[in-house]
């Protein structure tokens, strides 16, 4: 069975989910206010976001890699 590697896309949106869940019902416990629960919707949105801007980043690092060893 082959393993799968996970981009940095959907591990941030895991993680920010993760995160911004544990961080929202520690809040609506300590408030007893839902509004709190919007937290894992910011958390999915920061860690999209962060995810997005690594793979683009690690994307643009491995295409200058191969280019890097020609000469011009």
């Amino acid at each position: 069975m082959n393993k799968r590697k996970y981009s940095y896309t959907e591990l941030g949106m895991l993680l920010g989910i993760f995160l911004g869940g544990g961080l929202g019902t520690i809040m609506f416990a300590m408030t007893s206010e839902a509004i709190y629960f919007g937290l894992v919707g910011v958390g999915l949105a920061l860690g999209l976001g962060l995810g997005a801007s690594f793979d683009r980043a690690r994307r643009s690092n491995e295409d200058g890699e191969e280019d890097s060893g020609h000469e011009r």
